[in-house]
């Protein structure tokens, strides 16, 4: 017997045994991390109960009937749609994968500068459908098209375009490795690793920062090395 309460009213109704328990039940995988292979199972169960329902009711129409399909029918059909919706999800990831090449790059503005032994440029990069482009991909296709190594290849700068599928930045191309090192800034070099910086104790940084109020002009870096070795 089944009993159903509404507010202070109780119902019961009765309904034969053999009609409500189903020869398998819907089982839903038991994982809160869902992938392409929970959602597989997920859907050949749905679709194991669909067939043996039918399959029994076929056999013995006395015993077995429609009726316990239509009961759990919508229970079946809002787990589907969940299943839809992570399967939709899993599409989203495999096209914006196949997308991932399909990111260009058009630069402008382009010049050589002497003084600083590179050549400097303004970047738009194309990437429709995609949020945003990691600056390796950027350097190495930079690096493609000016047919250099992307370790001399620097990119900052970059900010997406109202409406999203367009980033525009800055990127410069040194002639070699040691003058990127001698005219970069050290937070650009640090991250591209070539440059680390020296942890100092808090007593150090005060006790340089008193040394170099004793002196002027150019002898505060000379005293700032010196306390620094």
């Amino acid at each position: 017997m089944v009993e159903e309460r509404r507010g202070t009213k109780q119902t019961s109704q009765v309904v034969q045994a053999s009609l409500l328990e189903p020869p398998c039940a819907f089982q839903e995988p038991q994982t809160k991390h869902w992938n392409a292979s929970s959602v597989a199972d997920l859907i050949h169960n749905a679709v194991q109960v669909f067939d043996l329902k039918l399959a029994s009711s076929a056999t013995d129409p006395n015993r077995f009937s429609l009726e316990p399909l239509v009961i759990q029918a919508p229970t079946l059909l809002l787990r589907l749609s969940a299943v839809a919706e992570r399967v939709d999800f899993f599409l989203c990831l495999l096209k914006r994968t196949a997308k991932m090449s399909t990111a260009t790059i058009r630069t402008r503005r382009f010049m050589t500068n002497r003084l600083l032994c590179r050549k400097q440029m303004i970047c738009d990069l194309l990437h429709t459908g995609l949020a945003s482009v990691s600056k390796k991909e950027i350097r190495d296709k930079l690096a493609a098209m000016c047919k250099v190594t992307p370790d001399v290849v620097f990119v900052f700068g970059f900010k997406n375009n109202f409406g999203g599928g367009k980033s525009t930045g800055f990127g410069l191309i040194y002639d070699t490795l040691d003058n990127a090192k001698k005219f970069e800034p050290k937070h650009r070099l640090g991250r591209h690793g070539l440059y680390e910086k020296k942890k100092m104790t808090r007593k150090q940084r005060k006790e340089r920062k008193n040394c170099m109020k004793k002196v002027r002009g150019t002898k505060k870096a000379k005293v700032g090395q010196a306390v620094k070795k």
